[in-house]
C-alpha cells in the first residue's frame, strides 16, 4: 500500500516532520523531528500466522510530496503473503483491524492573511488498484494575535476571595479573536 500526500504550497515543507503511524492495533511512534523514516513491524495475519510489515516514509523536498509505503512480507518465505486475507491491513470488520492512519506536522508559510484556508487530501493505493482519495481536511489561518483584558474591580469589594467553582464575585475578563478558528 502507498499513501501519497502532496503538501499545499502555503506550507513550509522544510518544517515537515513525520508523526505516528497506525494500522489495526499496531502503533508506530516515529522519533521526533524526522523527515524520513523506515522500520519493520512484526505482527500477525488475521489467522495468527506471522507477518512482517516494512514501512518507509518521507518527503521529497523538491516536490513537497510525502509518501508512506507499506509492504507485507511472509517471514517464513521472504515473499509477499499468498493468502487472500493475509496482509497488514485486512478488510475492516467493525473492530478497527482494517483501519490505518499516518500523521505529520508542518508549519504554514509566514505572511498568510487571516482567513486563508489550507486544505489537504492524500491518495491511497492498495496493490495495483486505482488511487482512493482520503477525506479533505481544511485549516483556516488566524494571523492576528488574540487580545485580552481584565475589567476593573470596584473600589470596594465585599467578598475578598475567589474560590474555584464559585459563580459570584465581580472579577470579569474577556478575549477577542481576530478571525474565527475553523476546523473541518
Amino acid at each position: 500500500m502507498v499513501v501519497t500526500d502532496p503538501l499545499s504550497p502555503e506550507l513550509k515543507s522544510k518544517t515537515f516532520t513525520l508523526g505516528t503511524i497506525t494500522f489495526g492495533s499496531n502503533v508506530v511512534t516515529v522519533p521526533a523531528g524526522l523527515q524520513s523514516y523506515s522500520t519493520s513491524v512484526n505482527t500477525t495475519n488475521t489467522d495468527g500466522t506471522p507477518l512482517l510489515v516494512e514501512i518507509s516514509a518521507g518527503i521529497d523536498q523538491a516536490t513537497g510530496v510525502v509518501t508512506w509505503t507499506f509492504l507485507s512480507i511472509d517471514p517464513s518465505t521472504g515473499q509477499l503473503p499468498l493468502g487472500v486475507n493475509d496482509g497488514f491491513l485486512p478488510v475492516e470488520n467493525g473492530t478497527g483491524r482494517g483501519i490505518g492512519s499516518v500523521s505529520f506536522d508542518v508549519t504554514p508559510k509566514a505572511g498568510l492573511a487571516s482567513g486563508t484556508t489550507i486544505s489537504n487530501t492524500a491518495t491511497v493505493v492498495f496493490d495495483t488498484n486505482a488511487p482512493i482519495a482520503t477525506n479533505t481536511t481544511t485549516n483556516t489561518i488566524d494571523a492576528g494575535a488574540p487580545t485580552s483584558h481584565v475589567r476593573p474591580l470596584p473600589a470596594v469589594e465585599k467578598q475578598a476571595s475567589f474560590r474555584p467553582g464559585q459563580t459570584h464575585g465581580r472579577l470579569r475578563w474577556g478575549r477577542r479573536q481576530t478571525a474565527p478558528i475553523q476546523l473541518q
